[in-house]
C-alpha cells in the first residue's frame, strides 16, 4: 500500500485500554498516513459538521446523517489520494446512539448501507482482539477510576474489583454487539492479537494493511 492509494483504515474492537489509539497513531506514522482521532473527525472535519452540531446540542445524529457524512469523507480521501487512519469505526460511533440501542436490526441495516457508502475507496478494518479485563485495568492505571463513570455507576461501598467485574461484562457485551453489526454486512475484518507487545501489534497491523 502506498500513500497515494486512497484508503480508509479503521481500528476497532477490544475494550478501553487495549491500545487502539496508540495503534492508530503508530500505524499512520509507519505508512505515512493521517491519524484522525474520533473527536477531530466529529467536531473538526467539515464533512461531519452536521454530525458535530447534533452532539453539541446533545442530540443523537440519525443513520442518514452519519452515512452522508462518511460519504463526503470518502470523496475527500479519494480526491486527495490520502490514507486516513481512524481510531474507531462507523459501528463504534453509532452503536450506543439512541436509535441503535433501541433497535439492533437498525444498527445492522446501517452497517449494510455503510458498506455501500465506503465501497468507493479501499478500506481496511483492523479488529483488535485483546483481554477486556486487562484493558480496563490498564485504562484505570492511566486515567483513574473516574474515567469509567460514563459507563458504570458503582454502588455505595462497592469494591473496585466488583466494579471491574461489571465493567468486564459490559464491555464484553458491547464488543459482541459491535462484532454482530459487522457480521450483518459481511464486513471483512482483519484481526490482530492485542495481547501481544505494542511493537508486535503494530507490525501485524502494517502487514494486514499492506496485504
Amino acid at each position: 500500500m502506498t500513500k497515494r492509494a486512497p484508503t480508509l483504515i479503521m481500528i476497532t474492537g477490544a475494550a478501553p485500554g487495549a491500545g487502539k489509539t496508540t495503534l492508530a497513531n503508530g500505524l499512520a506514522a509507519e505508512i505515512d498516513g493521517r491519524h484522525l482521532p474520533a473527536e477531530e473527525l466529529i467536531f473538526e472535519r467539515a464533512e461531519f459538521r452536521a454530525v458535530g452540531d447534533c452532539f453539541r446540542h446533545k442530540v443523537h445524529p440519525g443513520p442518514t446523517l452519519l452515512e452522508d457524512a462518511y460519504g463526503r469523507l470518502v470523496t475527500t480521501i479519494d480526491e486527495s489520494r490520502t490514507v486516513v487512519v481512524l481510531d474507531g469505526s462507523f459501528v463504534d460511533l453509532a452503536e450506543d446512539l439512541s436509535w441503535a440501542m433501541e433497535s439492533e436490526p437498525e444498527l445492522h441495516a446501517h452497517s449494510r448501507r455503510m458498506r455501500k457508502v465506503l465501497s468507493g475507496i479501499r478500506t481496511v478494518t483492523v479488529f483488535v482482539d485483546a483481554d477486556v479485563t486487562e484493558g480496563i485495568r490498564r485504562r484505570e492505571a492511566q486515567h483513574g477510576r473516574k474515567w469509567f463513570t460514563t459507563y458504570d455507576t458503582p454502588e455505595p461501598g462497592e469494591t473496585w474489583e466488583r466494579s471491574v467485574d461489571r465493567l468486564t461484562s459490559y464491555f464484553t457485551r458491547r464488543l459482541a454487539r459491535i462484532r454482530r453489526a459487522f457480521e450483518a454486512a459481511d464486513w471483512p475484518l482483519a484481526p490482530v492479537d492485542g495481547n501481544r507487545t505494542k511493537r508486535e501489534v503494530l507490525e501485524a497491523a502494517v502487514r494486514l494493511c499492506a496485504a
